[in-house]
């Protein structure tokens, strides 16, 4: 499903809607009266026809045929046929509870119709992080002072429109903050997101957000205050982006350079063997199987295809990555990674499978039961220049640049707010089964980002 099949449902949704409330004609009226008729004497010949006396049968097919009849002769009059409707309803035995069972069973009808549409067309999803900002926001916390913070609270469309949740508590100095237990119902957990402490001798104080949220409200707070004990920390905690994900369009095609795309982490690794931190990830898919990408000293990508010889500029491909290259309005470009973020020595050590290998020139060949790895030696620290997995993926660590090369049915994931993101230079690469589909539009909260996930 692409965005323009949405763009034509949407329109076709709107203009439904204005159709439906314009005034309708006694002609139309008499049809969709009768047409009404008609589903109800349907429904009850052919569902219950067996539960019914002869007379009862005759009479309502009778009246079935009156009524198909009505529909093609304009002289049969409509309130006559009301009235013979009326009679016959009075006749039919009603069963106790039975329009209860009919309540629960359009209800379950609903339900699964409802999930069955979540499984396969378009699933909600909320994003956790800020490594897509900020094209699409995570949850953030702001801190204010009282006059703002005042102004905030007067205007109740603000927690609506924007998804922020106020706080002014005590500041959680370290070492005299106690954490305490959620006594709420798991629902309302669930629903409603809190962090309850207390500092000293104070009375419990209600925070908007998990801990790692209220950790990050204090590390704000104490870089421009010396905390106190009678201070109070005022703010916000702003949700992060609801979105809906198209997950049927990757049935129709295969993931292409641009998408912004939500992908399962299961079976995905650290190169030190623990798990991501999150069942989905979110990310813009930069690389194809085949593909090769290269970060610069310049924080700008580049692509050479398979079977190419030259690099292109990734901003000339799609202007996702052009907006990221542009290191304008929150983008930063592309971080090259550290050597501290590569895969580290002790790790590739303790995971070797053969006797580490001296190479000559300062440079050490280590062999894992998945990879095999260089690492260069300078002083007394050996960092990561080169790997080549099993698998077909390759990194290499220049002076000038990060490579990284793709092997069959994978592909490189990298988040566009780069200093911030981890993803496939830390991680690797995401097979194709992984991916659930691409981000659609932002439904919640009605920021500047509402609409369409990739303006």
């Amino acid at each position: 499903m692409s965005d323009a099949f949405l763009h034509v449902l949407l329109v076709l949704a709107i203009f439904w809607a204005i159709w439906s409330h314009f005034p309708l004609t006694a002609k139309v009226k008499r049809h969709r009266k009768l047409k009404e008729i008609l589903r109800f004497l349907k429904h009850e010949t052919r569902m219950n026809e067996d539960l019914y006396p002869e007379d009862l049968n005759a009479e309502l097919l009778a009246l079935r045929n009156e009524t198909k009849k009505a529909l093609k002769d304009k002289a049969i009059d409509l309130p006559s046929i009301e009235e013979k409707v009326d009679a016959v309803h009075k006749k039919i035995p009603r069963k106790k509870y039975a329009d209860w069972g009919a309540r629960i069973e359009g209800f379950v009808v609903v339900v699964a119709i409802a999930f069955a549409f979540r499984a396969v067309i378009l699933q909600p999803f909320k994003i956790p992080t800020n490594s897509m900002r900020p094209t699409l926001h995570g949850i953030n916390v702001y801190l204010e002072d009282d006059s703002k913070i005042k102004e905030f609270r007067e205007n109740y469309l603000y927690p609506i429109y924007f998804g922020r949740a106020y706080f002014s508590n005590d500041v959680p100095v370290i070492g005299a903050t106690e954490q305490l237990k959620d006594g709420r119902s798991f629902l309302i957990q669930k629903l409603f997101t809190r962090t309850f402490y207390t500092v000293g001798e104070s009375e419990k104080n209600e925070f908007p957000g998990e801990m790692k949220q209220l950790g990050e409200a204090y590390q704000k707070w104490s870089s421009t205050e010396t905390p106190e004990a009678d201070e109070k920390m005022q703010g916000y905690v702003e949700t992060g982006d609801n979105l809906f994900v198209n997950r049927y369009v990757y049935n129709l095609r295969e993931p292409q350079r641009g998408d912004i795309a939500v992908f399962e982490t299961k079976g995905i690794r650290q190169y030190d063997g623990s798990k991501l931190g999150g069942q989905f990830y979110i990310k813009r898919l930069a690389g194809t199987p085949g593909d090769t990408l290269k970060i610069d000293s310049n924080r700008d990508l580049y692509l050479r295809e398979s079977g190419q010889t030259e690099f292109v500029k990734m901003d000339q491909i799609h202007r996702g990555f052009a907006k990221v290259m542009s290191k304008e309005n929150g983008y930063n470009g592309y971080k090259r990674l550290d050597a501290s973020e590569r895969y580290r020595y002790m790790i590739a050590l303790n995971n070797k499978i053969k006797p580490e290998e001296n190479m000559g020139m300062n440079i050490w060949k280590l062999t894992t039961a998945d990879a095999t790895l260089f690492y260069k030696e300078d002083g007394f620290n050996r960092y990561l220049i080169k790997a080549e997995f099993s698998n077909g993926y390759k990194m290499e660590f220049t002076e000038d640049a990060d490579i990284f090369t793709l092997g069959a049915r994978q592909y490189f994931m990298l988040g566009d707010n780069s200093f911030n993101s981890l993803d496939s230079r830390s991680w690797g690469t995401v097979p194709r089964e992984n991916f659930m589909g691409t981000a659609c539009a932002v439904f919640w909260p009605f920021s500047k980002r509402w609409g369409w996930a990739d303006k």
